[in-house]
This record gives C-alpha cells, structure tokens and sequence, in this order.
C-alpha cells in the first residue's frame, strides 16, 4: 500500500500541508508558544545621567517602551544606528581639522563636550555654537596640573586628537621644533591621562581614544619626527590598555591616513586634491568607540597602508620612490642595503 494514499484518519499531502501551515498561522499545538517582544534595552542611571547598568523593565511597562536612560541611537537607516553611551566628553585639538568634526558630532548627538586646544578664537566659537559645549585653552607643550579646572566633571570619553608636524630635511629641522611635536602629539597627552587617573576625573567604564596616524605603516621620511611621536603614542595606548582595564576602561586606537586638514597643507607633496575629508571618517570611528574596538582603521588608505605593512620591506621601498625628490643628500641610493 502506497503510504500517501488517503485513509480514514490522513489526508492526501497538500491536504496536509494546507493543515499544517494554518496550524502554523494559528500558533496551534502544545509546542507552539506565542512570539514573545523584547523590550527595549534599559539601563540604570545616576543623577548626572551616566549609564551603570542594565536594568529589567517593570511588569508594567509597555513592550517596545525605551526609558529615558535607554541608550540613544542615530542615523538615517536602521543598518546605521550606532549607540552613544557617552555623556561627557574632553576632546584635545577638538577646535580645527578632525577634532573639530568629532566635537560637533557629539554634541549633535547630546554629549557634553569640553574642547582643549590653543585657537581661542576656533574653539569659543564652537562652544558658543552649542549649550553644551566647553572649551578649555590649554597648550599641551606646556601642560600643568592646573590647567584643568575643578568644575571639570568626570568624563565618560577622552579623544586624544592634538597634534601637531614639522617636516622638510631631517638633517636640518630644528631639535626645538621637533621637541614641540613630541610634546603637544605624546607627552602632553600622557601628562594630561596621568593628572586625570590621579583626580578620580576619569568615570568607571570610560573610554580612551587615541587618534594615531597611518604613518605607524607606512614610513614618513618627510616629517620624521611627526611620524615617531604618533608611533609613541600608539605605544603609550597599547601599554596603558591592560592597566586601565580593571577599572572597565577601553582603549581604541585610531589610524588614519592622509586627511585635508591644515598642517598637511606645509608637507613638501602637498596636493590640495589627495586626502581625505574629515567628516566622511567620522562614521567609522564613532561606530569603533561605541563598539569599543582595541584598532579602528577608518578609511581606505588606512587599511590598505595596513595590508602592506604585512609584506616585509613593500611600504619603506615604495615610501622612497614617493618622497626621494624631497629627502636630502645623504638619501641611500634605492639598491642600497643597510
């Protein structure tokens, strides 16, 4: 007997399948248990609004419902949405360039953020422009434990941005030149981090930002000193990471390459058409931050310049091909090994 012919008690099979799709419909069958709707994700919150937990909704509370304290989301789809944990923030450099973009973005989206940096004029427009925004004038090369004010809140995000360059001939740029870039790009920083560890101005949870450069790939022999004081600092941020880390702070270290800002405009190939506009990297490091990502590589060159510094000896070869009609006389010849 064929086992799909009709009996008694079975129905032919698109009879059966007719039965089983309105069961299906119907939420039919012990096994069966209705859909059941998340909420929202919620979290606890103290007075100054700072995010310290997840929390479960009241029994009573509408499902979908998003408490006040629920973490913020933006952007124009629904693939783009990125949460800003962040309540208060410090950005250094934070009046021009990339600074400048990352300040206002998070004050769009309503951080509080304080602007350290040493163009008064740039950065009491910016905080002129939002309610809640700051700026401290403060000149990294000479940082001081009272440059930072006793209103300063605890901070939830710290963006070390600041830097400064010096390029041209090795051989004859000035040591006191090149001391400013360390200061303002490395030291400075780490004197600022040191200050707020001890002040207790860092909050449970904060995240620690450091905007390297792609020049940690690819070999700058135009702006040496540039170069080796983002290498430092990208060093000073991978040792700081597992000394933070019991107090839950992150450290996100970012690289990107070459961006149209202002001091690129003194290197000896500057060309107004390379480079990449501050605002279209934005996306890519925020998005790292919330996520809480250890590299953020925000932009094409970036992570192209990170590929090859994987093959031995590719990016300092093709570095001097590029630059060499700048280097000075003591260049080694393209053959030449050391």
């Amino acid at each position: 007997m064929r086992r799909d012919r009709p009996g008694p008690h079975r129905l032919p099979r698109k009879g059966q399948a007719a039965a089983r799709e309105q069961a299906r419909l119907q939420g039919a069958g012990p096994h069966r248990q209705p859909p059941v709707r998340r909420h929202a994700a919620t979290y606890r919150c103290n007075d100054a609004g700072v995010r310290l937990g997840l929390r479960a909704p009241p029994a009573d509370e509408p499902r979908g419902h998003r408490s006040p304290c629920a973490a913020p989301t933006f952007g124009t789809a629904a693939g783009n949405r990125t949460a800003v944990a962040m309540t208060r923030a410090l950005i250094t450099g934070g009046a021009n360039g990339l600074g400048r973009v990352l300040a206002t973005h998070y004050l769009q989206h309503g951080s509080h953020v304080t602007i350290l940096d040493v163009d008064t004029d740039q950065g009491q427009s910016l905080a002129q422009t939002y309610d809640t925004a700051d700026f401290l004038p403060a000149d990294l090369v000479a940082f001081d434990n009272d440059m930072l004010p006793a209103t300063l809140a605890p901070l939830d995000l710290l963006i070390c941005n600041a830097g400064i360059s010096v390029s041209g001939d090795f051989a004859k740029l000035a040591t006191e030149r090149e001391e400013a870039v360390f200061a303002v790009n490395c030291l400075g920083h780490i004197r600022l981090i040191k200050r707020l560890l001890q002040e207790s101005r860092l909050n449970t949870g904060a995240r620690l930002v450091f905007i390297c450069s792609a020049t940690a790939f690819l070999p700058f022999p135009i702006a040496v000193s540039y170069a080796a004081s983002k290498a430092a600092l990208d060093g000073f941020a991978t040792a700081l990471e597992p000394y933070v880390r019991g107090a839950g702070m992150s450290v996100t270290r970012v690289y990107p390459g070459p961006l149209r800002t202002g001091h690129v405009r003194h290197y000896a190939d500057y060309d107004q058409g390379r480079g990449t506009d501050p605002e279209r990297i934005v996306p890519a490091i925020v998005r790292g931050v919330a996520r809480r990502k250890r590299r953020v590589l925000p932009d094409r060159a970036s992570r192209l310049l990170y590929l090859g510094s994987l093959v031995p000896g590719l990016l300092p070869r093709l570095a001097h091909r590029q630059y060499r009609n700048h280097l000075g006389p003591t260049g080694l010849p393209e053959d030449a090994t050391t």
